[in-house]
């Protein structure tokens, strides 16, 4: 499903039609949410960088996310209760990732519904898609920062002064490289990209970057800007896989009636770890 700016007129109508039938039918409800979320996975899928960093893939029912590991290294995954764990595992051995859920709850008015109120539909869209998109996000980051901390100290490099550096970022970037490797992705929060401008950058780089006051790559690697990241880190990942992103249920989104509200219960259930901690590299900000 399109955005509502990206409809045409008729569509916008049509939409407008879908809303208003949904407080007439459950069948009309069900065929609104079913709408509402085409819309939030696409949202979702605009920002969510945890599919870009690991590897996806979907259970069958009844399997678990279940690994082998072919190095004696700890597995770090998020827990049941949402926090960061980690476990010693040894050649061979194999690591059972605990399914979580993400969820977020918005509601519309009856008034808005009957009405064909988009607006309203539009704002509640928007809401639920980054509000998963955000914990999906943060849940990531946490754990890929833990790994790193754990992992050889080479890992990671620290720089004081508050600012990121183009030679510590290309520390980095060379123990990548001496594992036969590249860097991929450099995870960091967009406050972090004003100090690009004291980077030594190629011609065309630097260029680009007074131009548009953007810089989309560096020695290689694409730079992933979210709000996520903590300020005072910066995270790389190589072109190696360093984990899964095991989904058992897709994003659904259940109606729920409750006096004059309309809930859309919107859930996704999923499983993320961390297979490679010794690939999960950092670099630490200090003042």
């Amino acid at each position: 499903m399109k955005t509502k700016a990206e409809m045409s007129e008729a569509e916008l109508q049509a939409l407008a039609n879908l809303v208003q039938q949904s407080t007439r039918t459950e069948n009309g409800l069900y065929a609104l949410a079913e709408a509402v979320g085409a819309v939030i996975r696409m949202e979702i899928d605009r920002k969510n960088i945890v599919p870009l960093i690991l590897t996806e893939h979907t259970l069958q029912p009844g399997q678990e996310a279940k690994h082998s590991k072919r190095r004696a290294l700890q597995a770090h995954y998020i827990g049941v209760g949402g926090q960061p764990h980690r476990q010693e595992v040894n050649n061979d051995q194999q690591v059972i990732f605990p399914v979580f859920r993400v969820h977020a709850n918005p509601t519309v008015d009856v008034t808005d519904l009957a009405s064909g109120n988009l607006g309203k539909i539009e704002e509640m869209q928007t809401d639920a898609a980054q509000a998963i998109r955000n914990k999906l996000n943060a849940k990531l980051v946490a754990l890929l920062s833990a790994a790193a901390a754990l992992a050889p100290s080479t890992n990671v490099v620290t720089v004081s002064g508050g600012k990121l550096t183009d030679t510590a970022l290309g520390q980095i970037i060379s123990k990548i490289n001496d594992l036969e490797l590249n860097a991929r992705y450099i995870l960091l929060r967009g406050s972090r990209l004003i100090d690009l401008k004291d980077f030594n950058l190629d011609p065309e780089s630097r260029r680009e970057f007074v131009e548009k006051g953007v810089l989309n790559r560096f020695g290689g690697a694409g730079l992933v800007n979210t709000a996520s990241m903590n300020a005072s880190e910066v995270i790389v990942i190589p072109d190696m896989e360093v984990g899964k992103y095991d989904i058992r249920t897709a994003l659904k989104v259940d109606p729920q009636k409750s006096g004059f509200k309309v809930g859309f219960l919107t859930y996704h259930e999923c499983a993320i770890g961390i297979t490679r901690p010794d690939l999960v590299f950092k670099v630490v900000i200090t003042a």
